[in-house]
């Protein structure tokens, strides 16, 4: 059960690099997340509603779900759905957390750079938010530098940075 879980959990991070990279981006055709994503790129503080989000993740896990019960039996498929939950759940708070507080950890410090050069230098790259490991697979991986937040985009808590994770507001 516990390794179902564990598995249910690994398999949300390169579907989060796959969704946000081409439903977000590079499929052109009008789609709910890609109309949402827009305007996450375009608004400094915009995220869909959790309700959304839940709508959006509610037929998707009853997919993962049949599908699993089909296969491993209802008890390992529920384990495993529960494990992809978890880990979509983390990535939505990651993902909002970059945006809106200072991150305190030097892995927090480069998912913002990473995530920030990507909303702010280049859209085209660095799909990934909770990992760049999917990045640096599929050849998406850019490393910034500096990354330069436009003034109506700047956070609060934003400072300059001296550090190696350097993010800056213009």
């Amino acid at each position: 059960m516990l390794i179902a879980i564990i598995i249910g959990f690994i398999f949300w991070s390169p579907l989060e690099y796959f969704i946000h990279r081409y439903l977000g981006h590079e499929w052109t055709f009008q789609n709910k997340f890609r109309k949402e994503h827009q305007k996450h790129h375009f608004l400094k503080d915009y995220f869909a509603s959790d309700f959304d989000k839940l709508l959006a993740a509610l037929p998707f896990m009853a997919i993962i779900f049949s599908i699993g019960i089909i296969f491993t039996g209802w008890n390992i498929s529920l384990m495993f759905s529960f494990g992809f939950l978890i880990s979509y759940l983390f990535y939505e708070k990651v993902h909002k957390d970059l945006h809106v507080k200072e991150p305190k950890t030097r892995m927090g410090k480069a998912l913002r750079k990473h995530h920030f050069h990507h909303h702010f230098e280049n859209p085209k790259m660095n799909h990934g938010v909770t990992t760049r490991l999917w990045d640096r697979v599929f050849g998406t991986f850019e490393k910034p530098t500096v990354v330069h937040v436009p003034e109506k985009h700047k956070m609060v808590w934003l400072e300059e940075d001296n550090s190696d994770y350097l993010v800056t507001s213009n």
